[in-house]
């Protein structure tokens, strides 16, 4: 997580914040924040560890492979 943070600290974005959570019994999570002076928000979502392929994922998907159910994105 300090590595993400002081990547972000060095690219010197104007208006990116961060703030990182660590509730008792789970995982920290990291919140980078970016006012814009856009009229909508968005939200990126993604994992700071890195996850091993593995066997089980439903058909058409995986870790590496993009797929739309129910119009949201999965991969």
């Amino acid at each position: 997580m300090d590595f993400v943070i002081d990547y972000a600290d060095k690219l010197k974005i104007p208006n990116l914040t961060h703030h990182v959570t660590n509730e008792e019994g789970k995982a920290p999570m990291l919140i980078l924040k970016y006012e814009g002076d856009g009229q909508r928000n968005v939200m990126l979502y993604g994992h700071l560890d890195k996850q091993p392929h593995m066997e089980g994922w439903r058909e058409g998907t995986g870790p590496t492979t993009p797929a739309i159910f129910n119009g949201r994105l999965y991969g």
